[in-house]
């Protein structure tokens, strides 16, 4: 009996970020702490300053032994038959509930996004700075922390497909999501090309594979 050899199937290489430019970026990924880190301080924040913080309402349900459950609402629960003034305070509180949640989200992102550029070991050009003031858009600082962000955001970034490798690049490197996970964003992010490409009527896109 003949021993094949195993063949042990690529990996990804997540520490380096090609962009579509085909520039190469040395990634430092970030904390798999970071995530809850920003959720405190974006919850104290909007405390401090008496915003809403998101809390899913509630309604009660008798059971059948007369005892009361307390249930979470969701877009499904919030008519009551027979019951208009019930039904327009479910909705008053769950419209509320909402505003806040999309807030919060928000915020979050935001801040996910900075981080995720924040991994990226890039550091502005003059030639860049030169091509934001002939385009008329404003830097921050040189050398701040804000210039290095908008530089990612407006150079190193340069297609949707750079931007999800790059957030599934760091958050893989931080073990915030799993080898799996990372395929599933790759087809996902196929088929959303796929589908934009189809809908203009032109010929199916192929994003590619992430970098290995």
């Amino acid at each position: 009996m003949t021993n094949k050899p195993v063949i042990e199937p690529k990996a990804h290489n997540y520490s380096v970020f090609v962009n579509s430019a085909n520039e190469s970026y040395t990634l430092h990924g970030l904390s798999p702490l970071l995530p809850e880190k920003i959720q405190g301080a974006i919850k104290a924040e909007f405390e401090r300053a008496g915003k809403t913080l998101p809390v899913v309402p509630t309604y009660e349900v008798e059971t059948a032994s007369g005892e009361k459950e307390l249930h979470q609402h969701d877009a499904t629960t919030l008519i009551v038959p027979g019951k208009e003034a019930e039904t327009a305070e479910n909705q008053r509180v769950w419209a509320e509930y909402v505003q806040a949640q999309t807030a919060v989200t928000e915020e979050y992102n935001n801040r996910i996004m900075k981080a995720v550029f924040m991994a990226v070991e890039a550091k502005p050009t003059q030639t860049w700075r030169e091509e934001m003031k002939f385009l008329g858009i404003e830097t921050p600082p040189e050398n701040s922390q804000a210039e290095k962000y908008a530089f990612i955001e407006t150079h190193v970034i340069q297609s949707p497909e750079d931007l999800s490798k790059l957030m599934t690049s760091v958050f893989r490197m931080a073990g915030i999501i799993s080898e799996a996970a990372v395929a599933e964003a790759d087809a996902t992010f196929q088929r959303a090309v796929e589908a934009a490409y189809t809908e203009a009527g032109q010929p199916t896109g192929k994003a590619g594979a992430l970098e290995g």
